[in-house]
Formats: C-alpha cells, structure tokens, sequence
C-alpha cells in the first residue's frame, strides 16, 4: 500500500506583518501570476512546499523450515513367456523432506521534505501538487536513502505457517492394491 500526503504552499510570506492565507496549490500558481485576483499588489515569495510521503512494504524477514511428508510408491509386476501377474504397488517409506520458506515483516518508510520553490518555478509546473512532491520525494530517495525513517509496522507474513501441503487428487496412499494394467 503506498499512502502518499501532501501539504503544499504552507509558509507564505506575504509582506511585513501580513497573515498567511490559506490557498490551493492552483490557487497559489495563480497568485503568482495575477495577485491582484487575491488582494495583493505583488506575488508571494519564500514559498515552501511540504511534502510527506508515507509507503508501507513486506520485507524479508528471514527464512524457517517445515518438515513434509515425502512419498515412494514401488509397482512390480512379473511376465515370463507363460505367465504374467497384475501389477502391484506398494508404498515404502522414506524420510520427511524439510522445506525453507521465506518470512516476510511490513515496514512503514516516511520521507519528508521542505523545497522552497520561487514563483516561476510553480508557474512553469505543469500538474498537480501530487505530481511535484512524488518527483521530489522520489529524488530525495534515489539521491539519501538515509533520508528515509523505517519503522516495524508489526505485522509479520509466515510462509511457513499454513499447514502442510494436502494430498493431490488421485493420490490414495493405499498399500498394496492393484494398479490397473494399462494395455
């Protein structure tokens, strides 16, 4: 699952004094270019875009072993130039086989980051404010992944839980019976 949120536009200085207003990100590309239409005289600066990005991933998480039933079936039949005999079969026991299987852990990686961005640069964007912090984000992650905090979200993936593989079909397991001769 990736969750990705955003907060975009969150620290704008307008003028000496003056409150910061709340604006879409449209709405701030768009006082960058007309800020008469948001009662200012001139465009915003010190413009900072807050990007947070929250992924969850199974990773491997070590290896167990489980033991399963292994099977050997033995047919004989006899012929000689007189006689022949039905095929019998015959089950023979061997050892169990052991089997690894992978185990699995889900880890939460957020990355955060602060980009402050001029007017221009906004302007020039084409997109939405998701589409500017996911080529940030992923930079920032392909330029320090020591940037990411990874976290053990608890749940855990045991391959090795489920129970032992069940008999195919047509498998009887029978001792001793007959097998149909094929001619």
């Amino acid at each position: 699952m990736k969750s990705t949120l955003f907060s975009a536009a969150a620290a704008l200085l307008l003028s000496a004094g003056a409150a910061a207003e709340n604006l879409s990100f449209d709405d701030l590309r768009a006082s960058c270019t007309t800020p008469a239409k948001f009662h200012n005289q001139i465009a915003p600066s010190n413009i900072q875009v807050t990007c947070k990005d929250t992924q969850t991933k199974w990773v491997p998480d070590g290896n167990a072993t489980l033991t399963a039933q292994a099977g050997r079936q033995v047919v004989a039949s006899i012929t000689s130039d007189k006689y022949a005999s039905a095929p019998i079969s015959g089950d023979v026991k061997i050892p169990e086989q052991a089997l690894v299987c992978p185990k699995f852990k889900e880890v939460q990686e957020t990355v955060e980051s602060v980009r402050a961005v001029t007017c221009s640069e906004l302007v020039a964007f084409t997109g939405t404010v998701t589409d500017f912090c996911s080529g940030t984000i992923d930079a920032l992650r392909a330029s320090n992944p020591d940037s990411l905090k990874i976290v053990d979200t608890g749940r855990v993936y045991d391959l090795c839980s489920n129970a032992a593989p069940k008999p195919a079909v047509g498998q009887s397991g029978q001792t001793g019976q007959p097998v149909p001769s094929q001619q």
